[in-house]
């Protein structure tokens, strides 16, 4: 994407904007106040609270609609939770696995960064050992 001659194109016009600049501008200017940066982190961390809550309320929500549903046709009722997704919730029965970072995505200016590893959880399945 980034090597897109008409994305490039687009950048350049972007970044050429009076209020592109000035809002660069701004931003370089607030991030030199340790108080400001501290004001902005607490308010992005709130915000990210926020959204989560929400997202477990989306969950439930959509857990209860669809045990509603399940309920109103003859299918029986169960308390699996398999197929109601996790919505990036950490479980206890998960090992990490390694997951390189698309290049694409890591560019920065044009200039592509070291790709960073990052883990995601993958269940464990767990054995009965019977003799």
């Amino acid at each position: 994407m980034m090597n897109n001659a008409d994305f490039q194109k687009q950048m350049q016009a972007m970044m050429q904007n009076p209020q592109y600049q000035e809002a660069i501008q701004k931003t370089q200017e607030l991030m030199k106040d340790p108080k400001k940066v501290a004001q902005m982190t607490k308010q992005m961390e709130q915000a990210v609270k926020d959204g989560s809550n929400q997202l477990e309320a989306a969950r439930k929500a959509a857990k209860d609609m669809a045990r509603k549903e399940i309920a109103s046709s003859s299918a029986p009722v169960t308390d699996d939770d398999e197929d109601v997704p996790n919505m990036g919730q950490e479980d206890d029965n998960e090992e990490d696995e390694e997951i390189p970072e698309i290049e694409a995505v890591n560019e920065v200016g044009g200039v592509p960064t070291q790709p960073k590893k990052t883990t995601n959880k993958k269940k464990k399945k767990k054995k009965n050992m019977r003799r």
